[in-house]
């Protein structure tokens, strides 16, 4: 309580006896605020503060004795911007035996307040402690000596905190409001730093939050909300076909529950168009809100297809050549050898049986289209057989440019004669080396014609031959 300048009592009676007058019945009595008139009374004078500011004129208080019986209760009446007390407190009628109406000598009484916004009861405490009050006296209605004071301040005070909007469980952290008096404390499931709530902290379903206030007196109190937490929708994505670059743009479709959105590269309008987006795999998303306004994603791979893009090398050997694809983006292979065979091998062998120039096409293909590669393809069938314990000789690539990577195994350690010959026997490169058991050795051939040559190396009697072509 907090007293204030105290003007003539007459003056302030008859002005509040008035105000009470022309105010009486406006707004409904509290069913708590019941309570029996007896001939014993007297008045408590005051203004009432809620939460710090002036109560209400649809706000009642009341007095209740030890026993908890409502003793009187009035209507708070509203000047000038001050909510003033005009209370009755009723003492026990001695003739109804029995029966409590109120305030006997030396009991004591507490104040309680109806706020009408918020539908709520609260008594006056202070420090933290429900406040009695001791000097009721029967002043045959008039004001009670120990509280006629209207410029006394009964300060309420209570912790609210308003309902609470449900959330999505993927909602990001949502700033904490609407406790009062403001400057208290939040806590509950979900709460972080007294001040966001993080509802997947939380977790789906409804959580209780507080509000706790401490007044400037020390007096405590807490307030709480429930707060529901939604659960995201189920959504998923089928798997998309792979689209070649080149086809019609696509109205996108399998992605559940249907009414939702599809994003991503070269996505407009829920429609794909393959040119937009460019070859290569692409994510896409699918996005549903439902009618809760919470939200989830699914995603998939949409691959985009060119025409498969054909190359191949080949190496000959001895007795057979080897193709090599270098193709790319083909799901198919088909070789043609030159002399009516063919292979479905990415990468085949072929003998072949007769000497000779042998065109060979290689057709890659995928769902887009298909490619074809063709090279002229050079064979001669050896009639010589290695002998066994002779030098193993791979020449890399073959066909080459004239510029090939020689490597010898198996060879006896000391003086090598490597030469290279043409078909006719014309010697067109000679090199004397010193090896060991193996050899690496870079050729180069920068003046010779596309052709077949002999590549052959000698130790003493022993003489080995390796066939190559050049293909400039």
């Amino acid at each position: 309580m907090k007293h204030l300048n105290t003007y003539s009592y007459l003056f302030r009676f008859a002005s509040l006896l008035c105000l009470l007058l022309i105010r009486q019945g406006v707004y409904a009595q509290p069913d708590r605020f019941s309570f029996t008139p007896t001939n014993a009374s007297g008045l408590v004078y005051g203004q009432v503060e809620f939460n710090g500011i002036a109560a209400t004129d649809n706000d009642w208080i009341a007095a209740f004795d030890a026993s908890h019986n409502c003793a009187g209760a009035a209507q708070l009446i509203l000047n000038g911007g001050i909510a003033y007390i005009n209370l009755p407190v009723y003492g026990d009628d001695p003739t109804t035996e029995g029966i409590d109406e109120g305030m006997n000598g030396g009991e004591a009484f507490y104040l309680q307040l109806y706020v009408a916004a918020l539908d709520k009861y609260v008594n006056f405490r202070q420090a933290d402690t429900l406040s009695w009050f001791t000097d009721w006296a029967n002043t045959n209605g008039t004001p009670i000596p120990a509280y006629n004071d209207i410029n006394t301040i009964y300060s309420f005070f209570t912790a609210t905190f308003a309902p609470m909007d449900p959330v999505c469980v993927n909602s990001v952290g949502i700033p904490l409001s609407g406790g009062l008096p403001a400057g208290g404390t939040y806590s509950g499931p979900g709460v972080e730093n007294n001040l966001i709530f993080n509802p997947a902290l939380a977790g789906i379903g409804t959580h209780q939050l507080a509000y706790t206030i401490t007044a400037p007196d020390g007096t405590r109190d807490t307030a709480t909300s429930s707060i529901l937490v939604r659960a995201l929708p189920q959504v998923s994505l089928a798997a998309f076909p792979s689209l070649c670059v080149n086809e019609a743009a696509l109205a996108l479709e399998g992605g559940t529950p249907a009414g939702g959105s599809y994003s991503g590269p070269g996505v407009e309008d829920n429609v794909f168009d393959p040119g937009q987006a460019g070859i290569g795999i692409h994510q896409i998303t699918y996005a549903y809100t439902d009618t809760n306004g919470c939200r989830n994603t699914a995603t998939a791979s949409l691959e985009v297809l060119d025409r498969p893009s054909v190359a191949f090398s080949f190496e000959t050997t001895d007795s057979s050549v080897v193709f090599s694809s270098t193709a790319t983006g083909a799901s198919s292979f088909r070789w043609l050898f030159g002399d009516g065979n063919e292979s479905t091998q990415p990468n085949p062998e072929h003998v072949y049986t007769a000497s000779g120039t042998n065109l060979v096409s290689l057709i890659a293909s995928n769902a887009c289209g298909s490619d074809t590669a063709t090279s002229e393809v050079p064979f001669i069938v050896s009639s010589r057989k290695q002998r066994p314990g002779s030098p193993r000789i791979r020449i890399f690539p073959n066909p080459n440019k004239g510029s090939f990577q020689l490597s010898a195994s198996g060879l006896l350690p000391g003086e090598l004669q490597l030469r290279i010959t043409n078909l006719l026997g014309k010697e067109v490169y000679r090199s004397s080396l010193n090896t060991g058991h193996q050899l690496q050795q870079a050729i180069r051939l920068p003046d010779v014609a596309n052709g077949i040559y002999m590549l052959h190396l000698q130790q003493g009697k022993l003489h080995t031959v390796k066939k190559f072509s050049v293909l400039r």
